[in-house]
Formats: C-alpha cells, sequence, structure tokens
C-alpha cells in the first residue's frame, strides 16, 4: 500500500527481522528509488509473533513488489495549504 490515508489501520505489528529485510532490500533494488510505501503486518497486535525454524517464509522478490509501486505517489505534501 502507498501514501498517507484518512483510513485508520488496526493493524498488527511487523518483526524487527522484516523490516531489517525490508530496509536492505530497498538501498540495493533500483525499482525502489523515490518510491514510498507502507508495511503492514496481518499479526494481530496482541498476539506474540513467532516465526517457525522448520518453516521458513519462501524468498521474497523485493524488485518485483517495489516496481508496482506508483513513482507518482510520494507522501509529500502538494497543496499550497
Amino acid at each position: 500500500d502507498q501514501g498517507d490515508s484518512s483510513k485508520v489501520y488496526q493493524g498488527g505489528k511487523v518483526s524487527r527481522e522484516d523490516v531489517a529485510e525490508l530496509c536492505v532490500a530497498a538501498l540495493g533494488c533500483p525499482e525502489a528509488n523515490a518510491k514510498t510505501f507502507e508495511v503492514r503486518s496481518k499479526v494481530p497486535f496482541g498476539e506474540v509473533f513467532q516465526r517457525d525454524p522448520e518453516k521458513p517464509p519462501p524468498p521474497r522478490d523485493f524488485s518485483k513488489m517495489f516496481s508496482n509501486l506508483d513513482p507518482s505517489i510520494t507522501g509529500k505534501c502538494t497543496s499550497s495549504e
């Protein structure tokens, strides 16, 4: 998802490991240049985040994910308020 919205997100929590992985991927991915995005979790805030070491998640294609972002959504204020 991109850009600030008037919707209040009643979301969960994102693990530090996932945030770190995403940040490192963005630094090395030209498709992420000059784009904004939101990070959200499906894990409810009240639940403990756990990753099963026996069943790690599949590798993520951050390049594809970043290339699908709209570069015109910057998060910068464009109105002359």
